[in-house]
């Protein structure tokens, strides 16, 4: 009755605490998250992220995808596995049952995925366990430009010293590198000089890989020193 009498006898008052509530309403109507689905219904998602540069996206599901799909089929509460095979990448996605406990998941795919990390192909990079809140993602993107700097220094910059501090802000869930130049050289073997100097395909990959590295190392030292020189 206060509130009724109050607003009938200064109406002034009541005008000015239902504009307020408006006003107040209006802004957090604004800042509310719009999801496909509402908290406590939305599945656990874990993704299976895997990255095998230079190899076709047939390799990549031969070597990669399939060999990891075999040892997390058998995870409890699984409702769908949807995978996909790109070039250099793999990625597959879990969908678990609304019951199951995202962390215990994301724990039981870490150690299925574990188990076949050795039969992997040695120039992919380990497998990445990744939760999701489904139908919910939030992404900043960074933009990267210099007047001095090419593509290939910006996104070496970026690799080596910007995904590990960006990675060190609370919430950040994952680091995402994009729009990367890289450069490769394909070799053709002749097998018949190959077989005349009585040499193996895979002598010949590991006499090239060790090449790779030291070339590897030599650049990281110039771009170390490059770094130091510009600041």
């Amino acid at each position: 009755m206060y509130i009724t009498e109050v607003s009938i006898k200064r109406p002034v008052v009541a005008w000015v605490m239902s504009l307020i509530l408006i006003i107040f309403g209006i802004f957090v109507f604004a800042e509310l998250p719009v999801r496909e689905l509402p908290d406590g219904i939305q599945p656990p998602v874990v993704q299976v992220q895997t990255e095998y540069k230079s190899a076709s996206a047939e390799i990549v599901d031969e070597e990669i995808t399939q060999k990891i799909e075999d040892v997390i089929g058998g995870a409890e509460g699984i409702k769908n596995i949807d995978s996909s095979s790109l070039s250099g990448r793999s990625r597959i996605n879990i969908q678990f049952n609304t019951d199951i406990d995202l962390d215990d998941a994301a724990n039981d795919i870490r150690e299925r995925v574990s188990r076949v990390v050795d039969n992997l192909p040695s120039e992919s990079s380990p497998p990445q366990i990744l939760k999701q809140a489904a139908g919910f993602t939030t992404t900043m993107w960074v933009g990267l430009s210099s007047p001095t700097w090419s593509d290939l220094e910006l996104g070496d910059y970026a690799e080596r010293y910007l995904i590990d501090a960006f990675s060190s802000v609370p919430n950040v869930g994952r680091i995402r590198v994009g729009g990367l130049r890289e450069l490769s050289v394909r070799v053709w073997i002749d097998p018949i000089k190959l077989g005349a100097n009585n040499l193996t395909i895979q002598e010949e990959a590991n006499k090239y890989r060790s090449i790779l590295l030291i070339i590897s190392i030599e650049s990281h030292q110039y771009f170390e020193n490059y770094t130091r020189a510009i600041r």
